[in-house]
């Protein structure tokens, strides 16, 4: 919106690059211990799941370029940083605390790219230790 006339109506006009966002909505992983799923890959985010015998976590993996400006907020974990190497924790469910959730905001300092979303972390102890991964998030391109 550009501005408003004197009887209240908007005049709208095109912004950015003109692009819309992308639904990013995979299905739920369910993965026994030791594996690391890439649950998105999108705009040089990479979004995996880590399953071990004593956790489920997710974290956001660096790929390449100028680095990852990340602000995720789950129920274990809160986070503000960019990532310029490695891997970053953004949530996890252990065995004292199998469930985790939050929400994260992950810009691709590189491209300018955008990944924001919600996810959950389950850990089922077992016998078989297996984790489960949801993740879905609205990507800018």
């Amino acid at each position: 919106m550009s501005s408003i006339g004197q009887d209240g109506s908007p005049t709208c006009v095109a912004t950015g690059g003109g692009g819309q966002g992308v639904v990013v909505a995979p299905k739920v992983f369910q993965v026994s211990s030791i594996a690391e799923p890439v649950l998105i890959n999108r705009n040089g985010i990479e979004l995996v799941g880590e399953c071990s015998p004593v956790a489920a976590a997710i974290v956001v993996r660096y790929v390449s370029g100028s680095g990852l400006n990340v602000v995720s907020d789950s129920r274990r974990l809160h986070r503000g940083q960019t990532l310029s190497s490695g891997e970053l924790a953004i949530g996890g469910g252990i065995s004292a605390d199998a469930i985790d959730r939050g929400d994260f905001d992950i810009v691709n300092a590189a491209n300018g790219e955008v990944l924001n979303g919600t996810f959950y972390a389950v850990l089922n102890t077992g016998p078989p230790v297996t984790c489960q991964f949801d993740v879905s998030g609205f990507s800018s391109s």
